[in-house]
C-alpha cells in the first residue's frame, strides 16, 4: 500500500520462536490478571453466584501461578513490576492473586 510519500516500515516483534513464546507468555499473564480483576468486580456486585465465582477464581489462580513462572522467570521481574510496566490498575486482582492466593470464602447467611 502506498500512503503518500512516506513508506510504512514493517517492524518485527520477535526474531525467534523463543522470543515469540516469551511475548505469548506475557500476554497470557496480562489476560489472567485482567480476567481476575473483572471476576472480582462481578462477584462484589453479586453478578455471579458463589459457586461460579469459586470455580472460576480457583482456575484463574492456578493458571496465574503457571503463567507467572513462565512469563517472568527469564525477565527477572516481579508481578508487581510487570503490572506497573504495563500500567495495570487491578487492585482486586492484586489482592486475590498476590496477597490472598485463594478464592473468597463462602458467605453464609444466618437467621
Amino acid at each position: 500500500m502506498n500512503y503518500g510519500d512516506d513508506e510504512i516500515e514493517e517492524v518485527e516483534l520477535y526474531s525467534s520462536s523463543r522470543e515469540r513464546q516469551a511475548y505469548d507468555d506475557q500476554a497470557t499473564l496480562y489476560a489472567i490478571i485482567l480476567a481476575t480483576e473483572h471476576l472480582e468486580r462481578a462477584y462484589s456486585r453479586d453478578a455471579i453466584t458463589q459457586k461460579e465465582y469459586r470455580e472460576e477464581c480457583s482456575k484463574l489462580i492456578s493458571q496465574f501461578r503457571l503463567a507467572e513462572k513462565a512469563a517472568l522467570s527469564k525477565l527477572n521481574m516481579t508481578t508487581e513490576k510487570f503490572m506497573e510496566l504495563y500500567q495495570m490498575d487491578c487492585p482486586r486482582a492484586t489482592e486475590r492473586l498476590l496477597k490472598m492466593g485463594h478464592p473468597e470464602p463462602i458467605r453464609t447467611t444466618t437467621g
